[in-house]
């Protein structure tokens, strides 16, 4: 590879990553006032350790409003911090449950902080989904989706309120294979 290529793809990375930042910024910005900013309260503190393991402490005070899959309290559905296993073991179960109709085949990088799943059918790509840190700025994988006119979604599994109910994840998953 050229320098002029080197030089364009990491003028190119940084764009990408500009533009996915004030995109999630003016979503963020724009929900503010849909989506409660959990940080401050003193309701549900949920973490994932460094081996995956999650943890819940379910305290929070009523009065906070909730949505699909978000919000102070821990749903009763079940979710990735209730399951009997990793965030990567819960999305795993989900999708052979749930979407059995196709072969899923899933990929660990950066030391587990990132895992994929890409979805076949019939022998092509039908669906490439992600999991990622809240604060992971990787954009890699939906950028080749998107040149390769592959279907994709994401999934962050430490986004605190953010609950990941089997629900909400089949229906985004759902959404994502019918375009």
């Amino acid at each position: 590879m050229g320098l002029l290529d080197k030089l364009l793809r990491d003028a190119g990375k940084q764009i990408g990553e500009k533009i996915a930042d004030s995109a999630g910024k003016a979503i963020k910005d724009a929900l503010g006032d849909v989506v409660p900013d959990n940080r401050a309260s003193s309701g549900s503190v949920s973490n994932v350790t460094s081996s995956g393991a999650s943890t819940v402490s379910n305290a929070a005070t009523n009065d906070e409003e909730s949505g699909f899959s978000w919000g102070p309290t821990m749903p009763d559905e079940e979710n990735q911090y209730n399951y009997n296993g990793t965030f990567t073991e819960y999305f795993a179960n989900i999708f052979k449950e749930d979407f059995s109709e196709y072969r899923v085949e899933q990929e660990s990088q950066r030391n587990g902080k990132i895992v994929v799943f890409t979805f076949y059918k019939d022998g092509s790509k039908a669906l490439v989904v992600e999991l990622l840190s809240e604060n992971s700025q990787a954009e890699n994988t939906r950028f080749t989706c998107i040149k390769e006119k592959i279907p994709y979604t994401r999934f962050y599994y430490n986004h605190h309120g953010w609950w990941n109910t089997r629900a909400y994840v089949v229906k985004r998953t759902r959404d994502a294979l019918n375009g």
